[in-house]
């Protein structure tokens, strides 16, 4: 019932061994780790990204149900010209008849 302890440098991470479980443990190859932490690191940034979907469709839901009120607001009027603004814009080329 003896076991050992020894850091392999492919894992990084230390290997037993134990005369108890009737046998060397296969270690586990280096990309196999880097692959599980890269998908590890993958699934947090997936979390994280769903968090922030959620709240910016809850801010566009506040932002639709919140409305806009023109209340006590007047729609700008345009402002009339006299007969000799209008001639003065005539003949300068400013002016088209046919437009509405």
């Amino acid at each position: 019932m003896t076991e050992e302890t020894n850091e392999t440098p492919e894992t990084g991470k230390e290997g037993t061994t134990s005369d108890a479980d009737g046998g060397d443990k296969p270690e586990t190859p280096a990309p196999i780790v880097e692959a599980n932490a890269a998908a590890k690191r993958m699934e947090d940034a997936n979390i994280a990204q769903a968090k922030l979907l959620e709240r910016a469709e809850a801010l566009e839901a506040r932002r639709a149900l919140g409305g806009n009120t023109q209340a006590g607001q007047q729609p700008e009027e345009k402002k009339k010209d006299t007969d000799e603004e209008f001639a003065e814009k005539f003949d300068k080329g400013e002016v088209d008849l046919l437009a509405k």
